[in-house]
């Protein structure tokens, strides 16, 4: 995902990304280090509460780290509050992309970087994508070429007993279970959305600048494939309407039926769709089950509706 970027412990630095993409004061941002160790001075160890989360945050930086997880502990003075909307805590993440960490060392203090978007905006997985959404509202764009995950990271706060996913993301449920077996997953639509450490929580949010997105089980699909509505499906749905009328007046994304690949080109596929401004988008609803649930929740929150 491209990041826009800023010094993370200067708060002047960080309020200039939240005017570059008009982000609510109480969306909090993610630090971006190098390691496991760049990221201690940004967590407080004053209590045996503090220090048994940052020994379960250690457990994990050291099998997923880098990479695309990002861990919330408590935060310590060093951390300005514009940071983490004032809350008590603060999320951080070491990249794996080679240009992201040699940019963080050559800084030399960690890096804000939510997504290079207009807030509530679709997440971008190019540098093009960027330009969409932010042109004459950055300075540059530094291009690292097509990301490799397309989805955000998946964040876990370990400030309790039991490590709970806030956001699912790149890094699957499976895998963070194999240390984590009691992990939770913090349920969608649970109360204080809003007020959560992570970022991406926001009942409205990674949606395009389409009027109408509206998510369409599977068999409905059927009564409007012949219609003008644009559609986004996986393949063996769109395989099998095609073979019955492929008489089809709509602009039609057809993505993986494999989740990760699904993943990966989401974005691209919506940014595509808003190109060619539908009246309407129908987004096929995701099979159930652990493996679909990032997916799942990226476009139920593209999807939501705004009072």
């Amino acid at each position: 995902m491209y990041g826009l970027g800023a010094r993370g412990l200067d708060p002047a630095c960080v309020a200039r990304i939240f005017a570059a993409k008009g982000r609510p004061a109480e969306n909090p941002l993610i630090l971006h280090i190098r390691d496991f160790n760049d990221a201690l001075p940004l967590w407080r160890i004053d209590s045996a509460e503090a220090e048994a989360a940052v020994a379960r945050a250690e457990i994990l930086a050291k099998a997923f780290w880098p990479g695309p997880l990002t861990i919330i502990c408590y935060k310590s003075d060093l951390v300005p509050d514009i940071t983490t909307a004032n809350l008590n805590k603060v999320a951080v993440r070491a990249p794996d992309h080679a240009v992201a960490r040699q940019l963080i060392q050559l800084v030399g203090e960690p890096l804000a970087a939510p997504s290079a978007n207009a807030s509530g905006r679709v997440s971008p997985t190019t540098a093009a994508h960027v330009l969409e959404s932010l042109n004459n509202k950055i300075d540059a764009v530094v291009d690292g070429g097509t990301c490799a995950f397309g989805l955000e990271s998946t964040v876990v706060d370990v400030t309790k007993d039991h490590p709970v996913i806030l956001r699912p993301g790149a890094l699957s449920e499976a895998r963070l279970a194999e240390l984590f077996p009691d992990i939770h997953i913090r349920e969608a639509g649970a109360a204080s959305v809003a007020r959560e450490a992570s970022p991406g929580l926001l009942a409205k949010h990674y949606a395009p600048s389409i009027a109408r997105v509206e998510l369409i089980e599977t068999g409905e699909i059927v009564n409007i494939w012949s219609g003008g509505a644009a559609l986004l499906l996986r393949h063996s749905t769109a395989k099998d309407l095609l073979s019955q009328n492929p008489a089809r007046r709509g602009r039609t994304e057809i993505l993986s039926d494999d989740p990760v690949a699904f993943a990966r080109e989401l974005y691209a596929a919506l940014y595509r769709l808003e190109r060619t401004a539908p009246s309407i988008l129908y987004i096929e609803n995701p099979p159930a089950g652990a493996q679909w649930r990032a997916v799942a929740d990226r476009v139920a929150r593209a999807s939501a509706k705004t009072d």
